[in-house]
């Protein structure tokens, strides 16, 4: 079970980290998307338009941050073999089940390794910090 956990905490630290790669790349997109001028209408440039786009780009930059930090937190603590890190990815995993079809995998082998009885003792000796 060793394998398994280390297996899954590299994967939500590596899905954390892409995730909040991927909100950073699109804020970017997004604001010079409207700071290079393409909210234009011909030629004539739409300046009130330039502040949502950058704005979406934000919102989805935000919006990944909060859902990776938990993760890689999740992730770090797993390869410790804390016990927090246990019940903290079993409830992202919980979540992840709704994102088909990836997050469906790896919130059920997440729950599936994590709620085994043959890890339970793992994160016990391992102590609370």
């Amino acid at each position: 079970m060793r394998r398994h956990i280390r297996i899954i905490g590299l994967l939500y630290v590596l899905g954390g980290v892409s995730l909040v790669l991927l909100g950073l790349a699109v804020a970017l997109m997004f604001g010079g998307a409207g700071l290079a001028g393409l909210a234009q209408r011909g030629n004539e440039v739409r300046p009130d338009v330039i502040p949502i786009v950058g704005a979406v780009g934000g919102i989805f930059f935000l919006l990944a941050s909060l859902l990776s930090v938990p993760a890689i937190v999740a992730g770090l603590g797993l390869l410790k073999y804390r016990r927090w890190s246990r019940v903290l990815t079993i409830v992202l995993s919980g979540i992840l089940l709704f994102i088909w079809p990836v997050g469906t995998i790896l919130g059920g082998y997440s729950l599936w390794v994590l709620l085994s009885k043959k890890t339970e003792p793992l994160f016990a000796r391992a102590g609370s910090g």
